[in-house]
């Protein structure tokens, strides 16, 4: 997996320094409104559309000063590089020293190309990064920071990117700031038709609808991004990450499973604004949404392939921690997930299973409200639970139960800037509980070896109680 920084869950600021409620459907292209940014926890109802006000950036000869060697990372990759810099003018070259527009250098893209951003805010217009590109299973189609640099993307409305009809295409290293006033849009939307799409090493936040939204699309892989403050400004009941209705081929996707969502920290996601009949329904930190294709009228089979949970830290969420509905094959391992469920019209466990079938569950550390539960499921088939930990009194499903003293971690927390959910303490019934398959790895980047420790992070090397 990619490698984390050692302090991610030791104080979380550093992520820029987010009867069961019934299915969801994926937030689709309606007119943008506006609204004041709300209240965490305040329920709102939206105003009527409003009118975009975007105004156009100033282009400027660019400011950044090109490194003497082209970094190693960029230096090993095939195809070319185009070098984009926030005031670098459209008719730029796009080379390390004389780099193009965001816009410009998007466009230029070709099959196998890398679009390289360096360091900076970049403010564009809406649809400005809807693409359409492809790359080959042997060499990908990047967009990704300039490593060391960070570039952070905001745009004015909408999606941060938005690929449709795309393929063997990489988003990585960079920011996404979502537009404060928007009601719809996602950081990163991977939308109809595409496949074989990766995510990785994003910090995301601030965006009305999704961190990252699959709608009928497949084969993805989403891993050590950090997401927080999403899906508070959208009526149609979005989530963190969002798998909806998965579509394409599968079997090619290498490391047994079609769909990956690994390593990532979700924190504050959460539904304020009711859908048209006034419920509020979703705001998960990870939803595995109706892969059977029976919502609406797509005429599309159910899905076949494979989707991984696993390594992943969910902590204060408006929804469930992981929900699995109207899906199958799907494997929940090796989380933790903390006091999720803020909302109080939504009913379920930190971990959700309903309308499910051929699903694991296994090796994941729960720990509830006390007026909460860790596991719920309903109407399922051929479901295995087994070597999971519930903490506190709402946990009831688990295979092993402790109370809040006995967890073993560190600083439990919903304040991101203070919460550590590492494993310190050896007595804590976590520790060496979980047998058979599992990652290499946690989510601070310690091997697993011989009996795996329950939860997203194994015990570390020094413990104390």
């Amino acid at each position: 997996m990619a490698k984390r920084a050692p302090a991610l869950v030791v104080g979380l600021a550093v992520a820029v320094a987010a009867v069961v409620g019934v299915a969801i459907l994926a937030d689709g292209d309606d007119d943008s409104l506006t609204l004041d940014p709300p209240r965490r926890g305040e329920r709102i109802d939206l105003p009527g559309d409003a009118d975009d006000t975007s105004a156009t950036p100033p282009t400027t000869p660019p400011a950044t000063t090109p490194p003497a060697t082209l970094p190693p990372e960029l230096a090993s990759l095939d195809g070319t590089l185009v070098f984009v810099a926030p005031d670098a003018p459209p008719d730029g070259p796009g080379t390390i020293d004389r780099p193009t527009s965001l816009g410009s250098g998007a466009r230029r893209l070709g099959q196998g190309d890398h679009l390289v951003l360096r360091g900076g805010t970049y403010d564009y217009e809406q649809g400005e990064l809807d693409l359409s590109i492809n790359g080959t299973a042997q060499q990908w189609t990047t967009i990704r920071g300039f490593p060391g640099e960070t570039a952070t993307l905001r745009a004015r409305a909408g999606d941060g990117i938005r690929l449709v009809e795309s393929s063997f295409v990489e988003v990585r290293d960079l920011v996404f700031e979502g537009p404060s006033r928007e009601t719809i849009g996602a950081g990163i939307r991977i939308d109809r038709g595409s496949t074989n799409i990766r995510v990785i090493g994003n910090t995301i936040s601030g965006f009305a609808a999704h961190g990252v939204g699959v709608t009928q699309a497949g084969t993805v892989h989403i891993e050590a991004n950090t997401m927080f403050d999403l899906a508070n400004r959208s009526r149609f009941q979005t989530s963190a990450i969002s798998l909806y209705q998965l579509q394409g081929p599968v079997g090619d996707a290498g490391g047994g499973f079609d769909n990956v969502i690994t390593g990532n920290v979700v924190y504050r996601a959460e539904n304020i604004v009711p859908r048209n009949d006034g419920q509020i329904t979703d705001g998960n930190c990870i939803i595995v949404d109706d892969s059977r294709n029976e919502q609406g009228t797509t005429g599309t089979v159910p899905y076949s392939g494979s989707t991984l949970v696993e390594n992943n830290l969910c902590f204060d969420n408006g929804g469930r921690g992981v929900f699995v509905f109207k899906s199958d094959h799907v494997v929940v391992r090796f989380n933790t997930l903390y006091q999720n469920l803020t909302t109080p019209e939504i009913d379920g466990g930190e971990i959700t299973l309903l309308e499910a079938s051929d699903v694991e569950v296994y090796g994941n550390l729960l720990w509830p409200t006390d007026d909460r539960v860790d596991l719920f499921e309903r109407e399922t088939s051929d479901v295995e639970r087994r070597d999971n930990v519930g903490i506190g009194p709402g946990a009831s499903e688990a295979a092993v139960l402790a109370g809040a003293g006995e967890a073993g971690l560190a600083a439990p927390s919903v304040d991101p800037d203070t919460a550590d959910f590492r494993l310190v303490c050896g007595t804590s019934p976590a520790v060496d509980l979980v047998t058979g398959s599992g990652p290499e790895s946690d989510l601070d980047g310690r091997d697993r070896a011989g009996p795996a420790d329950a939860g997203a992070f194994e015990l570390v090397d020094d413990p104390a109680c």
